[in-house]
């Protein structure tokens, strides 16, 4: 799901099992479009939206699409020798963004990657024709990707994570455990093509970043999972339980400005962020009892959802969402002064006085919810 021009566009699947996938892109304004291949991350930025197709396992499409019209105005392919798959794609003034990972030989337009090891990530910049700007691996020998990005005018900022040997732009990845095989999380900024800082972070368990996002004061967001604990620079957060998410700050100059863990005795993660000027919205699911900075939510079913809000100077805020099932934010957008959530749920769903009835098909519950700006 993403906005552009102030109209939704949700993206589906259809093709039955043993077919060809086929991504559906529709628009409230009437529009529908169809692409061959799997639905990939979608995003917009004014009147314009970057859709992602998985054509293959070893291609990927990606296209300009006028939000109005449903109009394609332009096209690149991204190929790959054994496979390449897009995770997360950002939209900003004139430009776009697309990470995931990949393994053989990587080809976007002119440009050309392959891979050291078992899989590497890769962001693939395009200008406003559609044209690759510039392509980036991040890997070594072992299992490394990207796992999120995002774009506030010329800066790219990138999140994944790293095994050793890994290396970004020929500088060696440093890790936070020396002695763990496990993977690292790593945060970095680009501008053309160019790293301009990169910082790792994570224990000596696995450690996953799963969204970021910009403020408008600048600040570089990044929500994810850790697990038994999160050393961020000077900072060490002991996970509470299983697993706990995160929220993570940057400056635009590499200084941690703050952090917050996020979870309770059982298994949770922050899983997406989005900010609207300076305020943050961070979304993901806990079980059990979870303390939020100080706000403390029970779950009402086996996992519930919630809401996190962060403003700088204020008290942080959270909500559940809420049921007798499972409940999932699978998108998280802003729409103007509002924000839009999209929620998979189970068994129905409350959420900010708002609520969604059970779903036919326990399996296919969605509910899509507007949030005004807190």
């Amino acid at each position: 799901m993403a906005f552009a021009s102030n109209r939704l566009i949700a993206a589906r699947r259809s093709g039955g099992p043993g077919g060809a996938a086929t991504a559906v892109l529709e628009a409230e304004s009437g529009w529908r479009i169809e692409l061959p291949g799997a639905p990939g991350p979608l995003a917009a930025r004014g009147p314009r939206l970057l859709a992602t197709a998985q054509r293959t396992d070893d291609e990927l499409s990606a296209l300009w699409i006028d939000a109005d019209t449903g109009e394609i105005t332009a096209r690149l392919a991204l190929r790959a020798t054994e496979f390449v798959i897009a995770v997360d794609v950002a939209a900003c003034d004139g430009a776009a963004a697309i990470a995931g990972a990949f393994a053989g030989t990587l080809r976007v337009g002119d440009r050309e990657v392959s891979s050291g090891g078992l899989r590497d990530g890769f962001v693939a910049t395009l200008d406003a024709a559609g044209q690759v700007a510039s392509l980036v691996r991040l890997g070594g020998a072992g299992d490394d990707g990207l796992t999120a990005v995002g774009c506030r005018g010329d800066a790219v900022a990138i999140a994944g994570t790293f095994g050793p040997g890994a290396e970004l732009r020929g500088a060696t990845l440093p890790r936070v455990a020396e002695r763990s095989g496990a993977s690292d999380a790593v945060v970095a900024l680009l501008r053309a093509g160019g790293v301009v800082w990169q910082r790792s972070f994570g224990g000596a368990a696995e450690d996953l970043p799963l969204d970021l996002t910009f403020t408008d004061a600048g600040e570089l967001a990044v929500v994810g999972v850790a697990r038994g604990e999160l050393a961020l620079g000077g900072v060490t957060h002991q996970v509470a339980g299983p697993a706990d998410g995160y929220l993570a700050r940057w400056s635009l100059e590499g200084e941690l400005i703050g952090s917050l863990r996020l979870g309770g005795p059982d298994y949770d993660a922050a899983t997406r962020v989005a900010a609207l000027g300076d305020t943050l919205f961070v979304t993901g699911f806990f079980s059990g009892t979870v303390d939020l900075d100080g706000v403390v939510l029970r779950a009402q079913g086996g996992d519930d959802a919630m809401l996190v809000i962060v403003t700088p100077g204020s008290p942080t805020r959270a909500a559940p969402i809420s049921g007798a099932g499972r409940e999932e934010v699978v998108s998280l957008v802003p729409a103007g002064r509002a924000l839009a959530l999209g929620v998979a749920h189970t068994a129905g769903l409350s959420a900010l006085g708002l609520a969604a009835p059970p779903p036919a098909d326990p399996l296919g519950g969605a509910a899509a919810l507007l949030v005004p700006s807190w």
